[in-house]
């Protein structure tokens, strides 16, 4: 056999290795979905390289198809037992209505980033959390759900709690912060209203001190709606713990690699629990409920798929493209949503188009029964 056989031989059996690879993490990505992550913690890796397996696979599909390779049929086969769970990252938007339904409010969910009070400085006079509050104005939603939310007491500059309420027009307003006394500094989540809020409380979240879930019941007119606002359980991954430098030593990479995988690792089972947690206190509520916040998790994920069997998801039901809505340095993709209660509808989902905080916002108008 020539060298130029030799070498088109090993290339031919490098692509087939390598789409068998491919090919076995895409199918383990979709059973990630089912399996919690608690039972087997490596399974939602693979949900979160999901985009990475998907375009991977099918540019195997069409380097098989194109070389007449009968091996095109691996990648087509497990393309198409992904089936629905391919359609919950992207939206076409068909049927969708145009006119926004007049008994209807608009509900947003922001991760604010603490609207970056600690990267502030006199040089760029709080550049962004002008930007976030004048993009609150712009939109003007009924109901506004943030994370990651922050405020000051007294009259400085990050008092965002008087300004928000001044921006909306109304003091209907719920929180759950964490105090810090010596600086008179507020860390937490909140709901903001334009309605009336006839009743408040918590989803305790007993394993965690920093991230919470609260909820509001809102009178709208003659209907009631039980809002939930949440940050589950945070990776904590830092710029450095993903900062892979070749030019580093190979143990320092190593240590960032592990570093990373381990607080992943951490993270997922623990947002399983708290996704059970809200799930069987919204099933408890005797109004129709709208859940917001930011879920940490991408739509491959369990995490997703315990509301998913229960809940509309909003962006698939009136939005277009993508959806994503983390804006940081991690490919995290779509893992902020609003999911409501079957009973009401959604139109003109919409994802902030300028990033001012590490996640884009969301928005929807619930349509009422």
């Amino acid at each position: 056999m020539s060298n130029k056989k030799k070498r088109f031989f090993s290339l031919r059996l490098l692509m087939h290795f390598f789409a068998l690879l491919t090919s076995i993490a895409l199918l383990l990505s979709y059973v990630s979905v089912y399996i919690p992550p608690k039972t087997l913690w490596i399974l939602p890796l693979f949900g979160l390289v999901y985009p990475v397996l998907l375009v991977l696979t099918l540019l195997f599909l069409v380097y098989f198809t194109l070389g007449r390779s009968k091996w095109f049929l691996l990648p087509l086969l497990v393309l198409l037992l992904g089936g629905k769970l391919h359609l919950r990252y992207i939206n076409f938007g068909w049927g969708q209505t145009e006119t926004v339904t007049e008994n209807s409010l608009k509900v947003m969910s922001y991760n604010v980033r603490l609207f970056d009070f600690y990267l502030s400085s006199q040089a760029n006079d709080y550049a962004n959390k002008d930007s976030i509050m004048n993009f609150i104005k712009t939109e003007n939603p009924d109901v506004l759900c943030l994370q990651e939310y922050f405020y000051t007491d007294g009259n400085t500059p990050f008092n965002t709690k008087k300004t928000l309420t001044k921006i909306l027009g109304s003091k209907e307003y719920h929180e759950r912060v964490r105090f810090q006394q010596n600086k008179k500094r507020n860390f937490g989540v909140s709901i903001f209203s334009k309605y009336p809020i006839i009743s408040k409380g918590e989803v305790s979240f007993p394993a965690s001190a920093t991230n919470y879930c609260i909820y509001a019941d809102i009178k709208v007119k003659q209907d009631t709606l039980r809002i939930y606002n949440t940050h589950l359980q945070s990776v904590k991954i830092k710029d450095e713990d993903v900062n892979f430098n070749l030019e580093d030593d190979e143990e320092t990479n190593l240590l960032r690699l592990k570093t990373t995988v381990r607080k992943l690792k951490e993270a997922y089972p623990a947002r399983t629990e708290q996704a059970v947690l809200i799930l069987n206190h919204a099933a408890a509520s005797p109004y129709p409920v709208v859940i917001c916040g930011d879920f940490n998790d991408p739509p491959i994920s369990h995490t997703y798929n315990l509301f998913n069997k229960v809940y509309t998801d909003a962006f698939r039901n009136a939005g277009k493209g993508l959806g994503r809505s983390y804006a940081g340095k991690l490919p995290a993709g779509r893992i902020d949503y609003i999911w409501h209660d079957t009973k009401l509808g959604s139109q003109h989902f919409k994802v902030q188009e300028q990033a001012f905080s590490d996640h884009y916002a969301i928005s929807t108008q619930i349509t009422l029964p």
